[in-house]
């Protein structure tokens, strides 16, 4: 058996609470034909990243951006339209008053302390050296903080790797046992929701021939990425010393289950 631990709070799960009220439609509507480059009616995930700001001069996290664009996207029309993309506006600016509440300091990052206060404000009640963890995973800028767009992402893949969890958590108090054939399946579970989710329209194609299946740096890094994350939950295993093997076996499951 594997066991597992977290601690949840009271609600615990990350995510800003209700904002203030969304500006009249005709200022968005402004918006969203300045976002929409091309005219198409539909803001792709390259033209809202384009619009995206995370305060550090560098392009937004294209992955935060794949993730914010799948919860709104109605129709799998890999972007939005304006009546979806009022949601994605509400929900960035939700998300941009969280971060402002925890960066303490003004300085436009969030620091390991700042993001302990964070979780523990969303209900969570992690370790020390979890919160290092995730500093390491979402820190893309290796300044030991993490900017706005790598924090939002971070709080994402925090819930839904909870959500899984808690499949399991049946009593809901904090511990599973799980079988080994329980474990990969939850494993395969985090990589269709963390990785297949975020990059869909790449791996479509990827997999149209899957003899010449090939990942490139950013998809490595995102099963990389929840590969570590997974193992750090467990009491067992050497750490990331089978996380290359692991990866290798990832991705002949991900073609062959057709995700």
């Amino acid at each position: 058996m594997a066991s597992y631990s977290y601690r949840p709070g009271p609600g615990a799960g990350p995510g800003p609470t209700a904002g203030p009220a969304l500006p009249d439609q005709s200022f968005l509507w402004n918006v969203f034909q300045r976002v929409d480059k091309d005219r198409s009616g539909v803001i792709s995930d390259n033209e809202l990243q384009q619009a995206l700001s995370n305060g550090t001069w560098t392009p937004f996290n294209p992955v935060t951006v794949r993730s914010i664009i799948s919860m709104f996207d109605r129709e799998n029309k890999a972007g939005v339209n304006f009546s979806e993309f009022t949601g994605v506006w509400k929900y960035i600016t939700d998300w941009q008053n969280v971060f402002r509440t925890y960066d303490r300091d003004n300085s436009g990052m969030i620091d390991k302390n700042e993001l302990k206060q964070a979780l523990s404000g969303f209900g969570y009640r992690l370790s020390d050296q979890f919160h290092d963890i995730l500093i390491r995973k979402f820190d893309r800028q290796g300044r030991g903080q993490i900017a706005f767009d790598d924090f939002i992402q971070g709080c994402i893949v925090l819930q839904r790797l909870t959500d899984i969890f808690r499949r399991y958590d049946t009593d809901q108090d904090g511990w599973i046992q799980v079988s080994y054939e329980q474990y990969l399946s939850m494993v395969f579970s985090i990589v269709r929701c963390l990785f297949v989710n975020n990059n869909s329209n790449g791996l479509q194609k990827k997999t149209q021939n899957a003899k010449s299946l090939t990942f490139n740096r950013t998809d490595m890094d995102a099963v990389r990425c929840c590969c570590c994350l997974l193992l750090n939950f467990t009491t067992w295993g050497p750490g990331c010393t089978y996380v290359d093997k692991l990866i290798n076996v990832f991705a002949i499951v991900i073609v062959a289950t057709s995700l």
